[in-house]
């Protein structure tokens, strides 16, 4: 089988983090909507000469419904909600750099999960900000176009109020900390 075709039909195997005080950052590469998702992984210190980046806050979703992502052309299984988040901030002409827990922390490895989340504060202090995921929900979506919310009923405040307020994210311990230490959400 030659080498490309390989790599295309092969699991991502995470490279161990080498350096204390350091994290992995993910580098998503341009693309259209309903194409795959192609990026890579590198190694940064947080303290020096790491690239700007935006940290994503999210819920993860079902951890039984997943979809494959490309890491370095090889596939890496992610929720179906973190895809959506993926396709949603892919831009179309230029690459853009991420930390995402599910992705840049090797969730197989225990020992690397427990020492990643010693730099969760730092993460989300050092990112230029913080973007809060909703999820695909059309009736959030709505909330936030003010064209559109101009011309609602009170009724349909009251709704598009409820469907934000119950949405799964304010549930989630880390939000606070996600929120208080980002310098931009």
């Amino acid at each position: 089988m030659p080498p490309q075709v390989e790599a295309a039909n092969s699991r991502y195997i995470y490279q161990p983090i080498l350096q204390s005080n350091s994290i992995r950052l993910l580098t998503l590469f341009p693309g259209t909507k309903g194409t795959t998702i192609q990026c890579e992984l590198q190694e940064v210190s947080l303290s020096n000469n790491r690239p700007p980046y935006c940290a994503l806050s999210y819920v993860w979703g079902d951890p039984s419904v997943t979809a494959g992502i490309r890491v370095h052309c090889r596939e890496l299984q992610v929720t179906t909600n973190l895809q959506s988040a993926l396709q949603c901030l892919r831009l179309c002409d230029t690459s853009r750099i991420l930390w995402i827990d599910a992705i840049c922390i090797d969730q197989g490895n225990l020992t690397e999960r427990n020492e990643q989340i010693q730099y969760m504060v730092q993460i989300y202090s050092l990112a230029a900000n913080v973007l809060i995921w909703l999820g695909n929900d059309d009736s959030i979506h709505h909330a936030f176009n003010i064209r559109l919310v101009e011309k609602l009923s009170e009724d349909d405040y009251m709704h598009l109020g409820a469907a934000f307020n119950d949405n799964s994210w304010w549930s989630r311990a880390w939000v606070i900390q996600e929120v208080i230490h980002a310098s931009e959400v």
